[in-house]
């Protein structure tokens, strides 16, 4: 849960993503695969702690990348729907390496989980893709 003292304040989740995405293409490369990003529906702000919600999306996409192969390709999807945004990240189907996740990204993952779910969203794999989703707030 929130900490009462956090008070949140408006953030752009299309800057935020963006941010990060940056960062995973720089180890998507060294892993000879690549990330592209689509994004869908009007943009809002949300109000967040900007900087859990950046790290939180930065744990989604590097739990892809990871599970990338060379050649593959990680497709990122920022959705801004009615009541909440979601960050969804997938796998090419012949890109994904196979293999256990590593301990340090499943931990990434549930804090991700915790921090999407503090704002009223939630973490989960549907198939392939991973979708990380918050709501814009108030």
């Amino acid at each position: 849960m929130i900490s009462p003292s956090v008070r949140p304040l408006p953030a752009r989740l299309e800057v935020l993503v963006r941010a990060q995405i940056r960062g995973a293409q720089f180890a998507a490369a060294e892993r000879g695969a690549a990330v592209d990003l689509t994004v869908r529906g009007r943009a809002r702000p949300i109000r967040a702690d900007a900087s859990r919600v950046c790290e939180a999306v930065g744990h989604v996409l590097m739990s892809a990348v990871d599970r990338s192969a060379a050649g593959g390709r990680v497709r990122v999807r920022l959705e801004f729907g009615q009541t909440q945004a979601a960050v969804c990240a997938a796998l090419d189907g012949a890109s994904a390496a196979g293999g256990a996740p590593n301990g340090a990204l499943e931990h990434g993952l549930s804090l991700a989980r915790r921090v999407f779910e503090d704002y009223g969203g939630s973490l989960r794999w549907v198939g392939c893709e991973l979708i990380g989703s918050l709501d814009y707030g108030s």
